[in-house]
């Protein structure tokens, strides 16, 4: 209410339609009214930043970090991490879940169901990022210290380059080495017991139950065989797609000494931007798919750091029992201000009036 009146007394449009100027039976002054336009400024911010990743086709990364709120509840903080259509590094907040726990079986199931709840496709996924939620890390693997190796800000493409190979080297080597997937197996062993998740006794038992005419297969035969191998498959598949002896060539041997604009160019961000501003992101559109693909995976998680330093100034001790959704719903608002203020005043009393039958329509 405070800034309400603040802000008519240095805005004259405000100010005509403020508090004493508005019908007493529609002023908007209601908790349940403020939550609905809140909700609604927050759900249009959040699609207008999944519209641009979705229209333009967009590979992007996920970065997740936890911490608890005032109420001591956990809160998964979710950032999406892409580059826009003329080259630059975009971070943009999406939102944040509470959850029961910090167990990597949790974090899962909420990214899950967020992904379900924007319609989104882990098949644009690229890289993802967890910083406090470290349980999430084993996912990554061998693979992390190459999305950390790429995104030092003072990487170049040979250094770049070197590290993918090395990946590609530890990932044969985990595939085609018995004490490899032993490791991998104790580490897998640890962390179902610790998230009281089931597991075999013994590995030399059979899989399932046996079929007619079908030779059994061992558990260890399954996990190994049947999964481990085809995911580190799966991997090296699309590493070797990505990063095949063409493309490393061209990222080795393109050429723009000849132009002055790439001069004072400062690592793989300054030169996607470059490459944009020069068109040739066009004339080498596989460099420019690898740059962003190095761009996009994660390394910092600063900006769910700031996330959480947003949280506990909008849900503080004098707020502390505010809702999650509540929450979530002023956090994209205050931090997304800059795609909020893009939002059309028309399409956020549509989507208000929407809601629910009101007595006077809005106009």
């Amino acid at each position: 209410m405070e800034l309400l009146k603040f802000l008519s007394n240095h805005n004259d449009d405000i100010k005509k339609a403020e508090l004493g100027n508005a019908l007493k039976n529609h002023q908007m002054t209601a908790p349940k009214i403020q939550r609905q336009l809140t909700s609604v400024c927050a759900h249009l911010t959040t699609k207008k930043i999944i519209a641009e990743i979705v229209r333009d086709k967009q590979s992007f990364s996920l970065l997740v970090d936890e911490s608890h709120d005032v109420a001591v509840k956990e809160q998964m903080t979710i950032v999406f991490c892409y580059v826009d259509k003329i080259g630059c590094v975009i971070e943009r907040f999406i939102g944040i879940v509470h959850v029961k726990n910090t167990s990597a079986k949790s974090l899962k199931i909420a990214i899950d169901a967020f992904f379900v709840k924007y319609g989104l496709s882990l098949t644009s996924l690229r890289g993802q990022g967890y910083d406090g939620a470290s349980n999430m890390s084993k996912v990554l693997g061998i693979t992390y210290d190459l999305s950390q190796a790429l995104q030092r800000k003072d990487q170049d493409l040979l250094n770049a380059m070197q590290f993918v190979q090395i990946s590609k080297y530890r990932l044969h080597k985990l595939r085609n080495e018995d004490t490899c997937f032993d490791i991998l197996l104790k580490e897998a062993y640890d962390l179902c017991k610790d998230n009281d998740i089931p597991i075999p006794e013994n590995m030399e038992h059979n899989f399932g139950r046996t079929k007619r005419g079908i030779a059994p297969i061992t558990n260890k035969h399954h996990f190994k065989v049947e999964l481990m191998y085809t995911i580190l498959d799966n991997i090296q598949e699309e590493l070797n797609n990505r990063f095949d002896e063409v493309n490393m060539r061209l990222l080795q041997c393109m050429d723009v000494s000849t132009n002055a604009g790439f001069t004072h160019v400062d690592g793989i961000a300054d030169l996607a931007k470059k490459m944009v501003e020069f068109k040739k992101d066009v004339a080498y559109d596989k460099v420019f798919l690898l740059i962003k693909l190095a761009l996009v995976l994660p390394m910092a998680t600063a900006t769910t750091e700031r996330v959480f330093s947003a949280m506990n100034i909008v849900k503080n001790t004098l707020r502390n029992q505010m809702g999650d959704e509540w929450m979530n719903n002023c956090l994209v608002v205050y931090i997304e201000n800059e795609v909020f203020a893009t939002i059309q005043n028309e399409d956020i009393i549509e989507h208000f009036q929407n809601i629910m039958k009101r007595k006077i329509v809005l106009n």
